[in-house]
């Protein structure tokens, strides 16, 4: 064999490995999973923990778009809050991987829901045990953003292990918390939030 036929057969197998490999990491494209979450609220400083589910399409080999949603239970996992709260999120997540382990980082914006939040106009009164104050007709959903990193572990083809650790960009609005003993005012802004998560998923 020549040189250059030998030359010319390694360039049609090395071809023919890169088109598989692709081909092969696609395989799974879908991914659900649950995970334990726990989300610092700073404005209140608390910590509370919940439990959620994840949904995920594999758009390429390094692009990921992915839906969350936690819930955080009044008063089970750990929580003294006086009220449990919903948080839902969808973005994507980027990065590398390998069949070992992959590193990413995600932006998801969402919403923290909070059922007992009201917008607050003027001061609060307070008579004896009740707290008074004027407040429009809004919602207690605010605007969040989740920025963050991403690290997975696959002990199996199908399984994937997952660790997040991001900051939950909550946007309030002149907001107030009915808090013992007193209320808790919140001005306009963001405020940061550490939010750590940890789970299991599944790729088919």
């Amino acid at each position: 064999m020549t040189s250059k036929r030998f030359l010319f057969l390694m360039a049609i197998i090395a071809s023919l490995s890169v088109e598989a490999r692709p081909q092969a990491s696609d395989d799974h494209r879908l991914e659900v999973g649950m995970q334990y979450t726990s989300m610092q609220i700073s404005v209140l400083e608390t910590t509370e923990s919940g439990i959620g589910g994840r949904f995920g399409i594999k758009l390429s080999r390094y692009l990921t778009a992915e839906g969350e949603v936690n819930f955080f239970p009044e008063s089970r996992l750990g929580n003294s809050g006086f009220e449990q709260r919903l948080q839902g999120l969808i973005g994507v997540k980027s990065g590398y991987s390998n069949r070992r382990f992959g590193i990413f980082g995600k932006f998801r914006p969402g919403t923290v829901d909070f059922p007992k939040l009201k917008l607050m106009r003027g001061l609060c009164q307070v008579s004896g045990d009740t707290v008074v104050c004027s407040r429009s007709g809004r919602t207690g959903h605010r605007l969040a953003f989740d920025l963050g990193g991403v690290v997975e572990f696959y002990p199996a083809q199908s399984y994937v292990i997952r660790v997040d650790v991001g900051d939950t960009m909550i946007r309030f609005k002149d907001d107030v918390f009915f808090t013992f003993p007193d209320p808790t005012r919140v001005k306009n802004g963001f405020s940061h939030n550490l939010q750590v998560s940890a789970g299991f998923s599944f790729r088919f």
